[in-house]
């Protein structure tokens, strides 16, 4: 009963792949024996990063080699965006920068201690973060070495159906910040240069100058910077992906696959 079970899972898995080639090709499979998975993202290494069981930060590279750090706070929010740094957040309230081995480059830096209480916060490089101050309406820029605002914004303003900003994402000097149902483009000084609802989708991720929206049926990627949309195929019914330009990761039933787009 159990090798029909498996072959029938094989069947059923090649005929997925075979729809999911027209643009992407499988290439790699990883098997992730996690209860959960969260804050899952990619780093500039090429590393696969996420927060496994909520109580383990965990670092897979191209030749499966994992490294793990074990977490006793709650991770809040998780940064790649420096490739060889890693960013941590636990409790809305306490910055950890980690190297490419996940140790720890300096102090935890305490933001409640500097009155900074952000809903959502993105360090840029080795001295700066953003974070957007959900009291007062506004985004900082701030310097965690000297541990001090280089700028603030004017009261920003969203639309009624937007409560909380969940994400602030930087690319070409361009600041993006992403609420429940739409992403608002402002300058350094608050002032709004677009706007744009996401329609309905269960999750994102955003890859340098494209956002990724993930739905039941497909995965629609809009470029921030140029408007233009393309979507692929949700194949696999996935709830957690990775996306950039020329691979895709979806997990599904505690596997991790890996997939390259085919180029034209």
């Amino acid at each position: 009963m159990r090798s029909l079970y498996h072959k029938y899972c094989s069947i059923l898995l090649f005929l997925l792949f075979q729809w999911a080639n027209a643009q992407f090709e499988l290439k790699d499979s990883i098997l992730l024996p996690f209860s959960s998975i969260s804050h899952l993202q990619k780093n500039g290494n090429n590393e696969v990063v996420f927060i496994a069981n909520n109580n383990t930060l965990i670092t897979i590279n191209e030749d499966h080699k994992i490294i793990n750090k074990p977490l006793k706070k709650i991770v809040s929010h998780l940064d790649t965006n420096l490739s060889l740094r890693t960013s941590i957040v636990y409790n809305y309230q306490e910055l950890e920068i980690l190297d490419d081995k996940l140790n720890p480059i300096q102090d935890h830096i305490n933001l409640n201690q500097y009155n900074i209480y952000p809903s959502a916060i993105t360090v840029t490089d080795s001295q700066f973060l953003w974070y957007f101050d959900p009291i007062e309406q506004r985004l900082y820029q701030w310097n965690y070495q000297l541990k001090s605002i280089i700028n603030k914004s004017n009261i920003l303003h969203f639309k009624d159906d937007d409560t909380v900003i969940e994400k602030i994402h930087i690319v070409k000097n361009r600041i993006f910040l992403k609420g429940k149902n739409w992403i608002y483009e402002f300058d350094y000084f608050g002032n709004i240069k677009s706007q744009f609802n996401l329609g309905e989708h269960t999750n994102y991720y955003f890859s340098k100058e494209n956002l990724h929206l993930l739905t039941e049926k497909n995965i629609k990627s809009i470029n921030l910077l140029n408007s233009s949309i393309s979507s692929t195929d949700n194949f696999f019914n996935v709830k957690d992906f990775i996306m950039d330009e020329d691979q895709l990761f979806v997990i599904k039933d505690k596997v991790m696959y890996i997939y390259t787009r085919i180029k034209n």
